[in-house]
């Protein structure tokens, strides 16, 4: 089995984002993981469809997104629009996944 590195556009430096994702492709991770929190299903609130389609420019490496809203199904369409190449979600914040 290989192993992946997804590197958390959470864990960077949020002053410096399109340094960070330069950083992220010379070090050779194989995606970039973009967690959205609506503030509801989880309590935080973080990245939304505005910022991935800016980012999705800047970078090479696919994009694992990871729903941590309501209602994702909602938005999957919205994500595979901005550049999401992978899409995760949590099975119960679904009503039919």
């Amino acid at each position: 089995m290989d192993t992946l590195i997804s590197a958390s556009l959470l864990g960077c430096d949020l002053s410096d984002i399109a340094q960070e994702l330069k950083n992220i492709q010379q070090a050779g991770t194989d995606w970039l993981h973009y967690d959205v929190m609506d503030g509801v299903f989880v309590p935080n609130i973080s990245f939304g469809e505005p910022v991935l389609k800016k980012i999705k420019k800047h970078i090479s490496v696919p994009v694992d997104t990871h729903l941590m809203i309501i209602d994702p199904i909602r938005y999957i369409d919205n994500y595979a629009d901005c550049g999401s190449d992978i899409i995760t979600f949590h099975i119960e914040a679904a009503e039919d996944p």
